[in-house]
């Protein structure tokens, strides 16, 4: 069974699950700088063992991006968040 990607983000970022919205922005989480990015990224791509490109990556600057993103490249109509 897959980790949610609100656990992943939580467990990247050092924050609880419950503070996780679908319009939070990278700029306005302290703990998300450029090395939790990286780790939230890593732990992402292990979990759904999937590889993101560098446009990817760089834009995943909220949840609702990451979101999306992961569910391109699951190519998954059910995708659930």
């Amino acid at each position: 069974m897959y980790k949610s990607v609100e656990e992943i983000i939580s467990g990247a970022l050092k924050i609880s699950t419950k503070e996780i919205t679908n319009d939070m922005l990278m700029k306005n989480i302290d703990s998300w700088d450029s090395l939790s990015h990286m780790s939230l990224i890593l732990a992402l791509e292990e979990a759904y063992a999937i590889q993101f490109s560098m446009d990817e990556i760089v834009s995943m600057v909220s949840v609702s991006s990451i979101h999306e993103i992961v569910k391109n490249r699951l190519n998954i109509d059910g995708y659930k968040k």
